[in-house]
């Protein structure tokens, strides 16, 4: 199958085309420009230099969140609507759960995780045995650091291994834990990784589940309110008191 994968949930937009286990093409840009503006020539380029068109996708996966609002948005709508006018597959998944399974290779406890702002991080924990996929080990959720690392100081003695652009927000309340470094180019959101993802997904999904893997029910994840709605929530509190 061709899949195409698409990450736009933190500051790096990301695509990919995969065909089966190989990943035909790759672009990724973190360059501060806007999604809206870099993500259709991305996957516009990414198709010319494979060769393909729009027609030929049996797949798409979308990095459907947690992240960003604008970002899980803009992804979102782009997939929706490249998918619509063939009625071509998509499938959303965890950007967390993508970036675990991009570093099954390691040993120990893996932990991504994406700035959410005001000192929290959306974040997931996985144990990884260096072999086969991550066990997920918590749900995606939405913590202070300070929260996220006293829920990973029960795994004393493992190797804690951090990904992400909230690896910074984190690290300062991780004194005592065992961090050990990732590679740079292991330390951000993949495409291909979300695309691969989103294949097995839809491999080893139910025919009745994969009836439902279509543009109208893609929708992104969120795991707390948009900050202008949290803002607005805040202020009428404050003028109630």
């Amino acid at each position: 199958m061709l899949v195409l994968g698409v990450d736009t949930t933190a500051g790096i937009a990301a695509v990919s085309l995969i065909k089966d286990e190989k990943i035909v093409c790759e672009y990724s840009v973190n360059s501060g420009n806007t999604h809206s503006r870099t993500l259709l020539p991305m996957i516009e380029s990414v198709l010319k230099s494979a060769e393909k068109k729009i027609s030929d996708i049996d797949l798409f996966a979308l990095a459907a969140g947690p992240g960003s609002f604008t970002g899980v948005r803009i992804g979102a709508a782009t997939v929706k609507g490249l998918a619509f006018a063939d009625n071509i597959p998509c499938i959303g998944v965890s950007v967390l759960e993508a970036m675990a399974e991009g570093l099954r290779d390691l040993k120990g406890i893996i932990c991504p995780v994406i700035n959410a702002r005001r000192g929290q991080v959306y974040c997931a924990v996985f144990n990884a045995d260096g072999e086969n996929i991550p066990e997920r080990l918590t749900s995606d959720d939405t913590l202070m650091a300070d929260e996220l690392a006293n829920l990973l100081s029960q795994f004393d003695g493992e190797n804690i291994y951090f990904a992400g652009d909230g690896t910074e927000v984190v690290m300062p309340c991780c004194d005592g834990l065992s961090v050990c470094s990732v590679p740079a180019v292991m330390n951000s959101q993949s495409a291909a990784g979300v695309a691969f993802l989103g294949l097995r997904k839809y491999l080893f999904a139910a025919d009745e589940e994969r009836e439902r893997f279509n543009h109208f029910n893609l929708s992104p994840i969120y795991l707390k309110k948009p900050q202008a709605e949290r803002e607005r929530e805040e202020r009428l509190a404050a003028e109630a008191e």
